[in-house]
């Protein structure tokens, strides 16, 4: 054996060692990204499960009007990513197409929570049950639906490819994307389980406003977070180039 041979070995250790500090550097970023989609999956599936109850329960809408607005949405939801990742990789980026749907979806939320707020115990005026006119709330509504169909085009086909974009760029590290999307995935299927069990059940027992609010409150948190890690993430322009986010 050569006295070369235990400094190569060395080497390949250093080399080792460095790749996976690298990989496990862009953890923070691509977390920071499937938070985004865990309160996307967790706002979609509360909404879709229960927009039926929401609009004959406080819109007053008949079961016909109720189901036809809940499939006209679901549609929007299915229809918007063919648009929301043909800006991500023709025109945009994907870190910024899903910056704007994060702020598409707070909004939406927020104006969720104002149309199902019971404002009755704070004005003496009884005949405002819920403190707007049908006129405002249905145009409120209606606003945030657009609002959230459309952002969801906009996180769905790019969060989890911007987030896996974090972890291999640069680098062929098989077993960290792997590692990325089980946890992504798991996550979107844990934020699927809560609306259908826990906001289900606020929704219906405690108040529909209650409920919104707490996805309201997940997309503040959800955009500061995104914000927060904005030097952290590296992108992908649409001409190819990576770029690191300053």
């Amino acid at each position: 054996m050569s006295e070369s041979t235990p400094l190569l070995k060395s080497k390949e250790r250093l080399d080792d060692h460095h790749e996976k500090k690298t990989s496990f550097g862009h953890w923070p970023a691509a977390c920071c990204i499937i938070l985004s989609e865990f309160c996307e999956r967790l706002s979609y599936y509360t909404l879709s499960a229960n927009l039926v109850l929401f609009c004959t329960n406080v819109l007053q809408y008949t079961s016909s009007q109720a189901v036809t607005v809940t499939l006209v949405f679901t549609g929007v939801c299915y229809l918007s990513p063919l648009v929301g990742g043909w800006l991500a990789d023709s025109i945009s980026s994907r870190f910024n197409v899903v910056y704007g749907a994060d702020l598409m979806y707070t909004v939406g939320t927020i104006l969720l929570v104002a149309v199902s707020w019971d404002y009755s115990s704070l004005s003496a005026k009884n005949d405002l049950a819920h403190g707007l006119d049908d006129s405002t709330m249905q145009l409120y509504f209606f606003i945030s639906m657009a609002l959230i169909g459309i952002a969801t085009g906009g996180i769905k086909p790019n969060a989890n490819a911007l987030g896996g974009q974090q972890i291999n760029l640069n680098l062929n590290d098989e077993d960290a994307i792997r590692k990325y999307f089980n946890w992504f995935y798991c996550l979107t299927q844990v934020g699927a389980i809560f609306s259908f069990t826990f906001l289900a059940y606020v929704l219906q027992n405690v108040g529909f406003q209650w409920s919104f609010l707490v996805l309201a409150i997940s997309f503040v948190l959800s955009v500061m977070v995104l914000v927060a890690g904005k030097g952290l993430y590296k992108k992908e322009t649409p001409g190819g180039k990576i770029n690191t986010l300053n």
